[in-house]
């Protein structure tokens, strides 16, 4: 059934998730809350660089990525106003027609209201040299609103330097979609209840394809500005959306609501590349088999943050990548991964939170040649969440694994564990590198993880190198730990510790080993018959040779 935008609008109303326990409808680009702000630091001017060339009044576009059947110059044909003193709503609309491509030649063009194209097979806008469409001074809304077969917008910036303003850009395609060099000059922050996203790319057809290449907001919003739930985000891509979604080289920064939100998407979502930047709740945000992200640099840094520090005490997390679902109505086979990458989370910024989260309806993810550096206290570099509810979302059932594959960890925070992996058996470290100097700082925690497999690679940590949670015994035949490949496991300094019996130094840490002859207490591996809850297991050190470890109880140090 073909779903047009009347239909869309209809259905995100009543369409309700939670994000943390918080109300969040999974709306349109007019979706968003924004609150009120302020401060000297709200700037409303923009020192963005502009388009690098430019061209003459004969100055020919680029090549459009989409074919038309004809090219139209909106100021030669059309007698718009290119430089934004009257506005071009009128002519615009009179300029749209099936098959064309509006031509913008360099200046900037005021509109009142929004561009809302609908009703055709193929239409696009494009710019040549510096271009920008121009909101006036208070508006909140989407700028251009589309819901065609296929759309073109390339080379067109959002101006939105006049104070209390923001806007979006929404586009419903049937197949095909491309968004290309578009950027918002201006902080997106408006004192009204509601907010817009920045971009709602949609592809209704699962065979289709949306690409979002050099998409630009440097000053999305604020990152305190959470509002009531539905923050603005950079990016949304929502439940509508059934195609693949490609975001190559974008740069999201600042934003209240997440740099790009597609977990609620039954669509594919590829991140190619791009920076991300002080984003709250978190910077990406993919889930499920065929999304990923790919050589994205991710950071949370006090230092480069230049937006208003008002509603911090609102702030949910500056996380850096988040793998979940909303399980309520998506319903995606598990595999999505992260590669790649490089993700910084400094000890300075409010509410900081794990460079990598795996939420409890997320199935498996996979982790590869990615460096993970955090500074902040208490906060993992990479946090599987256990089999616990994501608001109304439950958690997800089947294998809940995670593969970290020669990742690098470091940071200075302490406390907590640097990787935390909860209700995940089967889960693997391959070739990592951890290496923590923080005061209390475990490297990895296993928490009812049977199955995990060590394989190379080195942790080293002031806290313990590996932690066994193993609350939950299990079959008594359970592999907690197995041991591959001689890694190198050490504590510094090294705490009080006893010698597993040679016949444990193969690898394997099993729930019902005992070493004969040992007094509960003193001995490396036991699990009590009783009140084995209270428990856990500490490794503290392998060499070649052996593996060293005690017990102590919970809370114990």
């Amino acid at each position: 059934m073909s779903v047009n935008r009347r239909t869309y609008l209809g259905l995100l109303g009543g369409a309700v998730a939670t994000l943390g326990g918080c109300t969040h409808r999974d709306t349109n680009a007019r979706g968003s809350t924004v609150r009120s702000t302020t401060g000297d630091r709200n700037r409303t001017t923009d020192t963005s660089t502009e388009r690098t060339e430019t061209p003459g009044d004969d100055a020919e576009p680029d090549p459009p990525a989409l074919s038309f059947d004809e090219r139209v110059n909106v100021v030669e044909a059309f007698d718009c106003d290119p430089t934004g003193e009257t506005p071009c709503d009128e002519q615009l609309r009179q300029a749209t027609a099936e098959g064309r491509l509006l031509v913008f030649p360099e200046g900037a063009y005021r509109l009142d209201e929004p561009l809302t194209i609908t009703g055709y097979d193929r239409v696009g806008l494009q710019g040549v040299g510096d271009v920008r469409l121009v909101p006036p001074s208070g508006y909140n809304d989407v700028i251009v609103d589309v819901d065609v077969a296929e759309f073109l917008l390339q080379n067109v910036d959002i101006d939105i330097r006049a104070s209390n303003t923001s806007a979006g850009i929404q586009a419903l395609t049937d197949t095909t979609l491309h968004v290309e060099r578009v950027e918002y000059r201006g902080r997106g922050l408006h004192t009204g209840s509601a907010g817009v996203h920045g971009l709602v790319p949609v592809v209704r057809d699962p065979d289709g394809v949306a690409t979002i290449k050099e998409y630009v907001a440097e000053r999305g919003a604020a990152w305190g500005h959470y509002g009531w739930g539905n923050g603005r985000a950079g990016i949304y891509v929502g439940q509508l959306n059934r195609g693949t979604v490609r975001i190559v080289d974008a740069h999201l920064e600042e934003f209240g609501g997440s740099g790009i939100y597609a977990t609620s998407t039954p669509g594919d979502v590829h991140v190619h590349g791009g920076t991300f930047r002080n984003n709250n709740v978190a910077s990406i945000r993919i889930g499920g088999a065929g999304s990923f992200v790919e050589g994205a640099t991710v950071e949370a840094s006090l230092s480069a943050y230049e937006g208003p520090r008002t509603q911090e005490e609102g702030a949910f997390r500056l996380r850096g990548i988040v793998i979940n679902q909303k399980s309520a109505y998506v319903d995606k086979p598990p595999g999505a991964r992260v590669a790649d990458c490089d993700i910084s989370i400094d000890g300075d910024v409010p509410s900081p939170g794990p460079g990598i989260t795996i939420q409890g309806p997320a199935k498996t993810a996979t982790v590869r040649n990615t460096a993970i550096r955090v500074d902040a206290d208490d906060t993992p570099a990479v946090s599987r969440v256990g089999k616990t509810a994501f608001g109304n979302h439950p958690p997800s059932s089947g294998p809940r694994w995670v593969e970290l594959d020669g990742v690098r960890i470091t940071g200075s925070g302490s406390g907590a564990a640097a990787v935390v992996i909860e209700d995940a058996p089967g889960s693997t470290l391959r070739d990592a590198t951890v290496r923590l100097t923080g005061r209390r700082r475990d490297g990895v925690r296993l928490v009812r993880s049977p199955d995990a497999t060590v394989d190379g690679g080195s942790v080293v940590s002031k806290g313990y190198p590996l932690v066994v949670d193993v609350s939950d015994a299990g079959d008594a035949g359970d592999v907690l730990v197995t041991v591959d490949d001689r890694p190198i496991l050490r504590r510094v300094p090294c705490g009080p510790r006893a010698e597993l019996p040679e016949d444990a130094a193969a690898g394997t840490i099993r729930s019902s080993f005992r070493p004969s002859g040992s007094a509960d207490g003193d001995a490396a591996i036991v699990l009590p018959e009783s009140d084995a809850d209270d428990f856990r297991i500490l490794v503290s050190d392998l060499t070649a040779d052996r593996l060293t470890g005690r017990i102590v109880r919970e809370g114990a140090s």
